[in-house]
């Protein structure tokens, strides 16, 4: 991933497999609402962690604001 030009930004589940792995990037932690994708692990949970992944870091801090309501309000 260091090696792809431009910004990029990726969303995964948070969990210590993937917070191993995006080790020394960008990294915002957010709560996301219960996706299409994720029903079958949901066991009545409302929520979800996911992690954002930047290869730049986070804007300022209304920028990353708006940023992590964004991700909170999609529903993959």
């Amino acid at each position: 991933m260091a090696e792809l030009k431009g910004d990029w930004i990726v969303t995964v589940d948070d969990s210590p497999l993937n917070r191993r792995l995006f080790h020394g990037w960008h990294t915002t932690a957010v709560k996301t609402r219960n996706g299409a994708l994720n029903q079958a692990q949901a066991k009545g949970k409302q929520t979800f962690g996911e992690i954002i992944i930047r290869k730049t870091p986070a804007p300022a801090t209304s920028e990353r604001t708006k940023l992590v309501q964004l991700a909170a309000a999609c529903t993959v």
